[in-house]
């Protein structure tokens, strides 16, 4: 084999390792929300989780990252991009604020319009493999729905449906755009304007209803919180310097796998078997795009 092609291989390699673990970061991070929610309101915990991992961000750029480049619109991009981030982040929580984490998640983590993007804007070219990834991938979200419905209310299974697809949206679009500035600035300077932006936009939204007047007891869930995002926004970074925008968004699938597993343990959320047969899809869904890029 080539050296080039050795190279290229393991580029991809080390590129889909590092989407896994940004998953897995965020998967943690969707199903925590649900207790992390029980100490304090949602924009609470986004500003004060923001706090931290902006300050960690802003840290470590200004030891490793490179310095300022001489364009201000790739920032501006940036900027723009993670404004459109946080609503996703918004309807989300809201989602499992008044919902469901085994509904909204699946719902918010489909991405369909992330790979519209990619593929109107982007000019990304679908590979046959990426066909019957998505095929896996509904089939999965179907068989995830089966839910027991008369464990939730009919206003919890609304609210989960209503916000994970606004999340969806704004997740999607934005998600799938990040790669544009972080090619041009990089990944650490990326990563600090993303959480700054979403940490502003919590503490405008807190101050628009109110001072932020319940704060946690502890600053465990916080510190759990940050750490998650951090990791997961870092590596999520990374990716995109490695991976087409398309093959991430269906590596992405894994947020969801992690996130339903976790919730298991962690919230107590019981799947039946047919979730356990949607989580199988979705594994399979994964490993299809994974065995043919």
């Amino acid at each position: 084999m080539p050296k080039s092609s050795t190279s290229s291989r393991s580029t991809h390699n080390m590129g889909i390792l590092f989407n896994l673990l940004s998953n897995l970061f965020f998967g943690f991070s969707n199903a925590f929300w649900k207790k992390a929610l029980t100490s304090a309101p949602f924009y609470t915990l986004i500003f004060l989780r923001g706090i931290i991992t902006s300050t960690l961000f802003g840290v470590v750029w200004y030891v490793l990252g490179p310095p300022l480049g001489n364009s201000v619109f790739p920032y501006l991009q940036a900027i723009g991009l993670a404004f459109v981030s946080f609503w996703g982040l918004f309807f989300f929580v809201k989602g499992v604020e008044k919902g469901v984490t085994n509904i909204t998640a699946p719902i918010a983590n489909l991405n369909s319009f992330g790979l519209i993007v990619a593929n109107v804007y982007l000019h990304e070219a679908w590979k046959s493999a990426y066909y019957i990834s998505f095929l896996l991938a509904i089939i999965g979200i179907f068989f995830i729905y089966q839910f027991n419905s008369h464990r939730y209310t009919r206003a919890q299974i609304k609210s989960s449906i209503v916000y994970g697809l606004l999340a969806s949206v704004f997740w999607g679009i934005s998600y799938t755009l990040f790669r544009i500035p972080i090619l041009a600035i990089g990944p650490l300077a990326f990563s600090f304007l993303l959480e700054l932006i979403v940490c502003l936009c919590a503490g405008v939204y807190a101050w628009r209803i109110g001072p932020i007047s319940v704060l946690p007891k502890t600053l465990v869930p916080i510190l759990i919180l940050a750490l998650c995002i951090f990791g997961g926004t870092l590596f999520s970074s990374l990716s995109y310097e490695l991976l087409p925008v398309t093959a991430i968004s269906f590596y992405s699938k894994s947020q969801i796998i992690f996130t339903l597993v976790i919730s298991y343990f962690l919230n107590n959320e019981k799947l039946a078997a047919r979730q356990w047969f949607g989580v199988l899809c979705l594994i399979l869904s994964v490993f299809v795009v994974m065995f043919n890029s």
